[in-house]
C-alpha cells in the first residue's frame, strides 16, 4: 500500500514535470528569425532564432541551414558563455523542416535539458536590436588591421562605443584565398541582443565562407560586452 507521503510525493513530481519551461517558450510559429541569410544560386540559407539569455551570462540560439542537394535542415543549438565568449555546447538535430516549432515539437526533451542544464531562461522573444544613440552601446565597429603578408589574413577587432568611452571586446578574421584555407570575407554586423538579467548584450556578426565551386556559407560569430564597466575614454 502506497502512503500518504509517497502520494503526495508523486503528486508533486508531476506537477513538476507539468509546470517546465518549454523548450521553445516565446517562439510562436509566426515569428521570424532575427536574421536570415536567403538562399541563392551559390548561397545556402541560414536563419537565427534566439532562444534566451541566462542570469549569469549565457546566451542560447537555434540556427537552421539546409545543403544544395538535400531536402533536410541542419539545426545547430549553440550555448555561448559572454563572459569569455566561451562556448558552452552546441548540439546537431536533422528535420524535414525549416520551421522552428517543429524542430521544438520533434526534440522537445533533449532542448530543454540542454537549456535548462545551463540557466536558460525562456519567455518573450529576444529582439535585434541595432546601436541606439541614446543608450549603451550607442555604436559597433569593426576596426580592420593591416593584412598579415604571411598569414593572408586581416584582424578585425569588434569595438563597442559608449558614453563614457569605448571598449573592444573580440577579434574575428578575415581570410584570403592564398591562406590555403576557406576564403573569409570581412564580417557584417547584424546587430545586438540585450540581456534582461544584467547590463550585457550579445554582439551578432555574420561572415561569409566560399567553400568548392563558389559555394558560399554564412558563418555566425557573437561576442559578450558588458554596458556598466570597462569603458575606456575615447582618444
Amino acid at each position: 500500500m502506497v502512503s500518504l507521503h509517497g502520494l503526495i510525493l508523486a503528486a508533486l513530481s508531476v506537477l513538476a514535470a507539468e509546470v517546465q519551461a518549454p523548450a521553445c517558450r516565446g517562439l510562436g510559429l509566426d515569428t521570424p528569425p532575427i536574421v536570415e541569410v536567403t538562399a541563392k544560386r551559390n548561397r545556402a540559407p541560414l536563419a537565427i532564432y534566439a532562444l534566451g539569455f541566462s542570469k549569469t551570462g549565457a546566451l542560447a540560439w537555434l540556427e537552421a541551414r539546409q545543403g544544395f542537394d538535400s531536402d533536410s535542415y541542419n539545426w545547430l543549438l549553440s550555448v555561448v558563455e559572454l563572459n569569455r565568449d566561451r562556448p558552452l555546447a552546441v548540439r546537431e538535430f536533422l528535420l524535414r523542416s525549416a520551421n522552428v516549432q517543429a524542430l521544438c515539437a520533434r526534440y522537445e526533451k533533449p532542448i530543454r535539458r540542454l537549456l535548462d542544464k545551463f540557466g536558460i531562461e525562456r519567455g518573450a522573444p529576444v529582439a535585434l536590436e541595432q546601436p541606439d544613440p541614446t543608450r549603451d552601446p550607442t555604436g559597433i565597429d569593426l576596426v580592420a588591421g593591416r593584412r598579415d603578408r604571411e598569414s593572408h589574413k586581416t584582424a578585425y577587432r569588434v569595438r563597442m562605443q559608449g558614453k563614457d568611452g569605448s571598449k573592444f571586446i573580440g577579434t574575428t578574421w578575415r581570410v584570403d584565398l592564398d591562406s590555403g584555407q576557406p576564403p573569409v570575407g570581412p564580417p557584417k554586423l547584424m546587430g545586438i541582443l540585450r540581456s534582461p538579467f544584467e547590463a550585457r548584450v550579445a554582439v551578432l556578426i555574420v561572415q561569409t565562407m566560399t567553400g568548392d565551386e563558389g559555394a558560399e556559407v554564412a558563418t555566425v560569430k557573437v561576442f559578450g560586452g558588458r554596458t556598466d564597466q570597462g569603458w575606456r575614454p575615447s582618444e
